[in-house]
């Protein structure tokens, strides 16, 4: 009973409706990424060759360092580049990068933009060894001009 009542109360949610809402309709940057990236993304994914895949996500980088004058198009393809690159070690740097030009694009994302390169660095720290384990834990500690800048504005921002 109990259980139910849950269930017709989230189901009745106002929240509910407007994420399951948000998520049928895509974004006008969502749509314009499928329409260039979607085909490509399911080939890469398909024949799981890690060279493919870093190829592809080094396309959506570059199509976001040129799409200056659309901010949600380049957090698409930011978001995704690093999505099909980080789990890969060839793909890593990559993956930094398109966080970084995440935060600095759309300020907004710096934090999400942080934490998915503390990430990387941590699985890129797990997995060294010797002097690259030195190498790696001295870029930990290395935060870049421009994602700290992001991140202080947004925090001057809240306050």
């Amino acid at each position: 009973m109990r259980r139910a009542l849950l269930i017709l109360l989230l189901l009745l949610s106002p929240a509910v409706h407007h994420a399951s809402a948000a998520a049928v309709v895509a974004s006008p940057a969502q749509e314009a990424f499928d329409s260039v990236f979607s085909a490509d993304v399911q080939r890469v994914k398909a024949g799981r060759d890690p060279k493919a895949v870093v190829e592809l996500a080094t396309r959506m980088l570059a199509t976001a360092k040129e799409a200056k004058s659309q901010p949600a198009f380049q957090a698409v393809l930011c978001e995704k580049a690093y999505e099909l690159a980080a789990p890969y070690p060839a793909g890593q740097a990559l993956a930094v990068e398109a966080m970084t030009l995440l935060a600095a694009c759309v300020p907004e994302k710096a934090l999400q933009s942080t934490d998915a390169i503390a990430e990387v660095r941590q699985r890129q720290f797990e997995a060294a060894r010797g002097e690259d384990r030195a190498k790696t834990e001295e870029e930990i500690s290395i935060v870049s001009p421009e994602l700290l800048e992001s991140s202080c504005c947004l925090e001057s921002l809240r306050r």
